[in-house]
């Protein structure tokens, strides 16, 4: 779903009730029953039927869903559902808990077979809180969103990938914090929360109550609160949803703020701890990726981060023996911190949380530890990670955010905003905020608002939507802007709108007029001209007139080589075009070394699921698919094919699916491998 057009069938929680019974039928007990269900988890779905039932829990990747099922399907049911990943406990309501026992015997996700609503509630309550300081990081008082990301020495492809997304989180926060945020935006968050609580009255309560008294200083206060505000938030930091972090965005400006005025006074008087605690249960594997395997590594979190100067208090979460659940680990951190050499703001905030009896340390969003120590001692039924925190963070990948925040500036604006989104992929979003950037500025000048439109153009080109792309970069053009840099961009965008619908001729035109225009000011290897360069390349490949494209291409490694961070997507993307220049002249060795460079490159530069992605993997299984490499092949193509995920109208799909097929065609089994059905 886009920015803009939120719903009330969309959950913006982190938890989904599903209720699954054939004989559902609305009554007043049936609604009397949802209600109280509500006030635990607020997003409630009935289903009668099994199949819409299983399609909607699939579906839903981001959702925590716990499962009220009837004893008359549990039998049948239960077997086949029990390893969705999203589903995280199974209760089954009947009249014979005898009948049903042998599924707690059998599936340890079964949360309880129950006769009696009462018992029910209380164990879906416990279960909340359990999962809470299994997934979350506000653990201390109330749930958030725990994204670790960790880069082990020496790192991993999956490692990489999730530094990358953590780098992209920080700038998007960074930006956040920035913005103005008007009061309009608090008004908007507000009537999405009483569309989202409709009916749930101790909510709407508290969403009245915030619309009317809410005020800056009050954040940490609002935050620290078990209330529909943290839910969102850490479930939106979870997800990274751009839409509602952007409404949220004055309450994220206002927490981050206050906490950066206390840490402030804090150090200055000495009063924040050196050492604080944090207890929390995590999956197994995640304890053993991120951690167990990442002595000496980084672990950053996404969120704001809830820690206690009490040990006490931290033990509390750490489960001790009464967390015998299966894949789960009970962890109790312990952080050393340097005050002086801190980039998050962290505060001591117990005279002004809501929960004052607990101590809290809280950090701000984007906090990097490094990991000093593992162990588990035979007396203790937890394991103890010893963290510290001393402004120690990856500087490769510190010099690529530099060099980012460079390219898209520095402002306050959502054109800032925009440009990262760009630069993260998310070109839905990007359009989105820039049309609204347009439709609201009053400009002063031709050149800002030529900026906008020529920034509009690119991104439809991105959206391979190459009519409204060209619409935008002739209303750039027809605003004549005076300076040079942004004239060159809208030329550049005009040349790739034309090259996209085949018009050869002006293409080539405004390409060379991109070029002549940033020759008048920057020397011959400045990386701004690498784009154009890209693009000339792009516009012979078309032509195939290979020779005269791969000349374009390897001057643009040339330059990117000499003036960009090694891990610049830039420099892949130059990489990217040199390889699949070599395919097409079968000059095969040379493509896959360029190619593999370049995916190395992305997984180290970009989120995970980048669209550009899609046409790495797509060229790698080209280049497998010419050496009769039908195995790296397939693998590379169903990996491009993930990304594009449901997309059903992208260009790129249809080939790829030709490709499988093919494949399959040709080997009808593949050993090792999922084929499609």
């Amino acid at each position: 779903m886009t920015s803009g057009q939120l719903q009330q069938e969309r959950n913006f929680e982190e938890n989904t009730l599903i209720w699954l019974d054939k004989d559902l039928y609305n009554s007043y007990e049936i609604n009397q029953v949802k209600s109280k269900l509500r006030q635990i988890i607020n997003y409630t779905k009935m289903f009668e039927n099994t199949d819409e039932c299983v399609d909607y829990m699939s579906s839903n990747e981001n959702e925590q869903v716990y499962l009220l099922i009837s004893g008359s399907l549990a039998d049948i049911v239960v077997p086949l559902i029990y390893q969705i990943e999203q589903i995280k406990m199974i209760y089954v309501v009947c009249i014979n808990i005898q009948y049903h026992g042998k599924l707690s015997q059998t599936f340890d996700k079964i949360g309880g077979i129950f006769t009696n609503l009462n018992m029910l509630y209380d164990a879906l309550r416990r279960d909340i809180v359990t999962n809470r300081t299994t997934t979350t990081t506000h653990s201390i008082s109330n749930s958030s969103a725990l994204l670790l990301s960790a880069l082990p020495s020496p790192p991993s492809d999956r490692s990489d990938q999730q530094e990358a997304a953590f780098m992209y989180f920080r700038m998007l926060a960074e930006v956040l914090v920035e913005l103005e945020h008007k009061e309009s935006t608090k008004n908007e968050f507000v009537a999405v929360c009483h569309s989202q609580y409709h009916g749930n009255t101790p909510e709407l309560e508290k969403i009245e109550e915030f619309s009317q008294t809410y005020s800056k200083e009050q954040a940490v206060c609002w935050y620290t609160r078990d209330s529909f505000l943290y839910r969102i938030l850490n479930n939106a930091l979870r997800i990274q949803d751009i839409d509602i972090l952007f409404k949220l965005g004055f309450f994220i400006t206002d927490l981050y703020n206050q906490l950066k005025s206390l840490h402030s006074e804090q150090s200055k008087s000495l009063l924040l701890p050196s050492v604080v605690y944090r207890g929390q249960f995590m999956a197994k594997d995640e304890f053993d990726d991120k951690i167990r395997k990442n002595i000496g590594g980084f672990l950053s979190v996404n969120s704001f981060f809830s820690t206690s100067a009490n040990k006490q208090v931290a033990l509390m979460f750490t489960g001790n023996s009464s967390s015998n659940r299966l894949n789960v680990e009970s962890v109790l951190f312990e952080i050393s911190i340097e005050i002086e050499k801190c980039r998050q703001p962290i505060a001591d905030i117990r005279y002004m949380s809501y929960m004052k009896e607990e101590d809290e340390i809280l950090f701000s969003m984007a906090a990097v530890f490094r990991i000093k120590s593992v162990q588990r001692l035979h007396s203790e039924d937890f394991w103890t990670v010893r963290l510290v925190m001393n402004g120690e963070e990856d500087k490769e990948l510190n010099k690529l955010a530099n060099s980012i925040k460079n390219e898209i500036g520095h402002s306050n604006t959502l054109n800032t905003f925009g440009g990262l989104l760009i630069k993260m992929g998310d070109f839905q979003n990007a359009e989105y905020y820039m049309l609204m950037l347009i439709k609201n500025s009053q400009f002063n000048d031709s050149t800002t608002k030529a900026t906008y439109y020529s920034n509009l153009s690119w991104i439809y080109n991105e959206q391979m939507n190459f009519d409204k792309a060209l619409l935008w970069g002739e209303k750039a053009l027809q605003l004549r802007p005076s300076n040079r840099e942004t004239l060159a961009g809208v030329y550049n965008n005009l040349g790739l709108s034309h090259l996209n619908k085949g018009n050869v001729l002006q293409a080539l035109n405004y390409l060379h007029k991109t070029v002549d225009v940033y020759h008048e000011f920057l020397p011959s290897d400045h990386p701004k001209l690498v784009i154009p360069y890209m693009n000339l390349g792009a516009l012979y490949e078309k032509q195939e007139n290979h020779l005269s494209a791969l000349e374009y291409f390897l001057k643009t490694v040339n330059i990117v080589q000499n003036t960009l961070p090694t891990n610049h997507p830039t420099v892949a993307l130059a990489y990217c075009h040199v390889g699949a220049s070599y395919m097409y002249q079968n000059n095969l060795n040379s493509a896959l070394f360029y190619l593999r460079e370049c995916l190395r490159m992305q997984q180290r530069s970009l989120p995970p699921k980048h669209p550009i992605l899609v046409h790495t993997y797509a060229n790698l299984g080209g280049v497998y698919l010419k050496q009769h490499n039908d195995v790296e092949a397939y693998d590379s193509f169903q990996k491009a094919l993930e990304i594009i995920g449901s997309s059903l109208n992208h260009p790129g799909r249809s080939s790829l699916m030709y490709h499988i097929g093919e494949i399959h065609q040709k080997k009808k089994s593949i050993r090792g491998i999922k084929l499609l059905p």
